[in-house]
């Protein structure tokens, strides 16, 4: 609940039932809501996570979500639902060998190369019904794609490097708003300075 008052107009007889009416002629209730709301998520509702003899890795997911609110102010519902699907692919290549030169000395590393692909489908939509006029209308949401490519491989204990690539698609719902598409890519070093 979002809150209530107390309703001074309220008036009952020894029993406690209401004996005060509105214009309407409806009993007045002794509090008055302003909101009542609920919320359900299931993160995830189903879902499973393995890991093959092969160092490959298998995620998938299957997420939902619902809040659905009830406005007494403006007898309006207002209904936000989200389902999502998360698929995360990853594997481990052993042993790698890079060699470079670094201060005029030739070095190499042998380190693990992890590769992993994730692709989510969201879709998050809200609706509002008005109870009175029987009408019920989309005001937002959109359909998001996520594809994410990350390959970590650590150069020694203190020095990381970690390629990015990031490809997020935003596709609204209502005819007010453009589609969006970002890409982001870049490579990032890792200094862990506590051991």
């Amino acid at each position: 609940m979002g809150g209530y008052t107390t309703n001074i107009l309220y008036a009952s007889d020894e029993r406690g039932n209401p004996t005060a009416f509105d214009p309407l002629g409806n009993f007045i209730s002794k509090v008055d809501f302003s909101q009542v709301s609920f919320n359900e998520q299931f993160s995830p509702l189903i879902g499973f996570d393995m890991t093959l003899k092969n160092s490959m890795s298998i995620r998938v997911e299957f997420k939902k979500g619902r809040n659905v609110s009830l406005s007494f102010a403006n007898n309006q519902i207002t209904e936000m639902g989200t389902n999502e699907l998360v698929i995360t692919t990853g594997y481990r290549f052993k042993d790698i060998k890079i060699g470079f030169v670094f201060s005029g000395m030739k070095r190499q590393v042998v380190s693990d190369l992890n590769l992993s692909v994730s692709f989510a489908l969201k879709d998050n939509i809200t609706t509002l019904r008005k109870i009175e006029e029987n009408q019920k209308q989309v005001s937002s949401g959109m359909m998001n794609m996520l594809i994410n490519v990350t390959a970590d491989y650590q150069i020694s204990q203190m020095v990381g490097l970690r390629y990015y690539y990031t490809h997020n698609l935003n596709k609204p719902y209502i005819s007010t708003q453009y589609d969006n598409l970002n890409i982001e890519t870049g490579i990032t070093v890792r200094l862990m300075l506590t051991q």
